[in-house]
């Protein structure tokens, strides 16, 4: 009988180490699932209105020879005071760290106090960008959610090697060091091949949207050309691929903040679901932003069926 809270101890033990570790469908998380990933990260309100607070992160991690190369991009959103910012980091000394268990990470080797430094954790519970910046810009962002057990994913195939998980509903409990309560849907795609994505200008570039409509979550990915043509690569909507897009208004200038005409274009779908002409507006920002075909830009939208209101997310124009 004595020896029964070692037992009991062991057990514990043993279950912990199983709990933490990667089931075989989230496998795909893990950096070094393949030499070259990309993580595209969205986190936005379920509310639909004037306020909110937008979060997104391109990570792109590779091998070059002997080294583990990392370049992110976190960009936020604050959709009451309309300030955007953007935060570049790249190390080429990615730390190697236990990329079969949970809480993933993803961090430099050592910091350099004059260049920014990204931390991205992510367990089955919780989700964390950290950046340590120079110029007063350090931040912290945390979204809680319910345990994972294990994340619900799917694997989308393509010739990009899509995987994602399926959207998940949190709660925003950190932004910028404050902490907030804020109801937020998280998406989470990863790619292991990306050669087409990062070596396709100047011929087509690709446009990225993660959307709650009504509740539910989609996402789209779509690649279009200097011609103008549209070719879905894949789409979550419920009658799949859009039957045409028309993005042209989404490049070219802003005219001012509070302008919508330059910063608007329309799915639309054949489809007896309600989805008949989806048109997603890009949210207004204290920063005027040119957008190009050859840049790269993150914006929070909002999504209206039929001229009404009904979710919010975020664009990627790659």
């Amino acid at each position: 009988m004595s020896k029964s809270p070692w037992y009991c101890l062991l057990a514990l033990t043993l279950f912990g180490c199983a709990a933490g570790k990667l089931k075989p469908g989230e496998s795909f998380l893990s950096p070094d699932s393949a030499s070259d990933k990309v993580y595209i990260i969205s986190a936005f309100p379920k509310k639909a209105d004037s306020t909110g607070l937008f979060l997104s992160a391109l990570l792109v991690k590779n091998n070059d020879g002997s080294n583990r190369q990392l370049v992110t991009f976190v960009t936020t959103y604050d959709r009451s005071s309309r300030q955007l910012q953007t935060i570049p980091f790249f190390t080429d000394s990615l730390l190697p760290l236990d990329a079969t268990r949970f809480p993933l990470l993803l961090k430099p080797v050592s910091t350099d106090s004059a260049k920014p430094s990204v931390t991205f954790s992510l367990d089955r519970n919780s989700m964390e960008l950290a950046v340590d910046a120079p110029d007063e810009q350090s931040m912290e962002h945390i979204l809680e959610f319910p345990q994972q057990k294990p994340f619900k994913t799917s694997m989308r195939g393509t010739k990009f090697k899509l995987s994602a998980i399926s959207p998940v509903s949190g709660t925003l409990t950190k932004w910028n060091n404050s902490a907030v309560n804020q109801s937020s849907d998280l998406f989470i795609h990863t790619l292991d091949n990306s050669e087409d994505l990062f070596g396709s200008r100047p011929a087509g570039n690709y446009c990225w949207l993660d959307c709650n409509i009504n509740g539910s979550g989609y996402s789209l990915f779509f690649r279009y050309d200097s011609l103008g043509k549209i070719t879905p690569v894949y789409s979550t909507f419920p009658e799949g691929a859009p039957h045409s897009i028309e993005p042209d208004s989404i490049f070219g200038s802003l005219k001012s903040p509070e302008s919508y005409e330059a910063g608007i274009f329309t799915m639309k779908f054949v489809t007896e679901n309600g989805f008949d002409n989806v048109t997603i507006r890009l949210a207004p920002c204290e920063q005027r932003q040119e957008l190009t075909k050859n840049m790269f830009s993150v914006r929070a939208v909002d999504v209206l069926i039929d001229d009404r209101l009904t979710g919010t997310g975020i664009l990627y124009i790659l």
